[in-house]
């Protein structure tokens, strides 16, 4: 895998033979949405992937027990596209991205 992660904090990525997958985690510490652009060269991957975002507008935001999903995951379907990710991870986030491998 040939990545483009300019700008990102933190990046890694696992196999998860058992699910049949590449699990991808970034974390953007920046104040602005940073682009990615992940070329999966090499692995027969599928036309789309799931996103689950974490981040909150508010950096002081806690979960409790009165507000139990103040920060939650947002869970996205997005495309690949000739076996490339690309997309923009959002300001101040954590995104886990799921590719299905063929």
């Amino acid at each position: 895998m040939q990545d483009h992660v300019t700008g990102v904090s933190i990046a890694s990525a696992v196999k998860d033979a058992s699910a049949n997958e590449l699990i991808i985690k970034v974390v953007n510490t920046a104040k602005t949405a940073q682009e990615i652009d992940l070329d999966f060269e090499g692995a027969k991957v599928a036309g789309k992937a799931m996103s689950y975002t974490l981040r909150s507008d508010d950096p002081e935001a806690v979960n409790s027990f009165e507000s139990p999903k103040g920060i939650s995951p947002v869970e996205a379907e997005i495309s690949l596209s000739k076996g490339r990710l690309r997309t923009a991870v959002p300001a101040e986030a954590l995104v886990v991205y799921k590719v299905k491998i063929k």
